[in-house]
């Protein structure tokens, strides 16, 4: 495990060496701190591991902007060897059939053969295939085969996707409705209903993505069997929406985003569970003004899902787990602080019925181990030091990175 952080920061490291180091000596001008590529080198993005983590991959970017073109490449850990696995060029997508009533002349434009990116590319459980979207879909990469597949297909954007942890299916948000679809013959089940403008089903809207999740706006998490998905939904009917006006528009625009300022109303959560066939197995509505904290895990039999409910004052925070197949909810433990209590990741749950907790309670973020059976998390790590966050569990050795 040490040996792949050390190789993990080492590659990272690589990118940001200078592009001109083995140049000679010379005073920086404007124009060296304005050139392209950047001085100081393009910083590779989407560091992965694939699988049991004898590898793992990044983006490397071969340009700036949006449209820039980029490879996919896989460094094996033991031997360090690089392959490039893939580039953007070669993730053409295939050309659609013309619509049956073409566009007015003066609306025609020349459109240049696209491409489906590689940001936010997710590899199977297998590391085989290659989840990657473009214009607006989900599509396969199969790296043996060097092929792409197209897994959706419409008007809509396909957001958030993911593989099921038994790498047979892939969910999906479209319309703010979670959707999850079969590898193996295409069927697609649609698992969330009342998703529209200001419902939120398994995507976390701007205050809780920006506030509570760190910028992620995924808002669900598979069951380790891959047979059932928590989610959060958010109400953001009864939130007031504010203004933000585009000056550099002409004429200026404006755009209404609902944000709830300090003593305003915030969205209506609600904690669920659904099953891969689209029936709801358990549903948790926040009573009162709180918070659902993004973020869930599960206990390794897939029967029970942790979440929390945080106060508005953010200074409670109630960790609960959900008997799935009784549909009750009970509380582990909670973490309380006169004046603030962070959010942090969810507890990390082991086979022997234990869990990993980051906690503040001593002044410090430290590690504090606790049983689902109940009882307060004990501390196992202490110091005038914190822990940042749990890079991974070996629980054969009883290790804790």
């Amino acid at each position: 495990m040490r040996t792949r952080v050390r190789l993990f920061t080492a590659v990272a490291a690589v990118f940001f060496v200078s592009a001109a180091s083995g140049a000679d000596k010379k005073k920086l001008s404007i124009e060296d701190l304005t050139a392209e590529p950047p001085i100081a080198g393009r910083p590779v993005t989407g560091v992965t591991w694939i699988g049991r983590g004898d590898r793992f991959s990044y983006v490397v970017p071969k340009g700036a902007g949006d449209e820039a073109p980029s490879e996919l490449w896989v460094e094996e850990t033991a031997s360090g060897r690089k392959t490039m696995v893939v580039s953007t060029s070669g993730l053409a997508l295939p050309d659609e059939p013309a619509p049956e009533k073409a566009p007015p002349l003066e609306e025609k434009k020349t459109e240049k053969r696209r491409n489906a990116s590689l940001e936010g590319s997710v590899w199977s459980t297998d590391g085989r295939h290659l989840l990657v979207s473009g214009g607006d879909d989900l599509w396969l990469y199969d790296t043996g085969a060097k092929r792409l597949e197209r897994l959706t297909r419409g008007p809509e954007k396909e957001e958030l996707p993911s593989f099921s942890p038994d790498g047979k299916r892939v969910v999906f948000v479209r319309k703010n409705d979670l959707y999850a679809i079969e590898l193996d013959g295409r069927r697609e089940t649609r698992l969330t209903h009342d998703g529209g403008e200001l419902v939120y089903n398994g995507k976390l809207d701007w205050v809780y993505e920006e506030e509570l999740a760190d910028r992620d706006a995924r808002g669900y998490e598979w069951a380790p069997d891959g047979r059932s998905i928590a989610y959060v939904r958010l109400d953001d009917s009864p939130v007031t929406p504010a203004p933000l006006v585009d000056f550099l528009a002409v004429p200026p625009a404006v755009d209404w985003q609902r944000y709830p300022k300090a003593g305003g109303k915030n969205p209506r959560a609600s904690f669920h569970v659904v099953g891969i066939d689209g029936k709801e197995l358990g549903a948790v509505r926040a009573e009162g003004d709180v918070y659902v904290v993004p973020g869930f895990s599960w206990t390794t039999d897939s029967r029970s899902v942790c979440y929390r409910i945080l106060n508005r004052a953010q200074n409670r925070q109630e960790v609960r787990l959900l008997a799935v197949s009784e549909k009750t909810s009970r509380t582990l433990f909670v973490e309380e602080d006169p004046y603030w209590v962070n959010v942090v990741d969810p507890p990390v749950f082991l086979r022997d019925g234990q869990y990993v907790w980051k906690s503040e309670r001593s002044g410090y973020a430290h590690l504090s181990v606790g049983r689902v059976s109940g009882g307060d998390p004990h501390p196992i790590t202490r110091g005038e030091w914190i822990v940042d966050r749990i890079a991974g569990v070996d629980q054969a050795r009883g290790l804790v990175y």
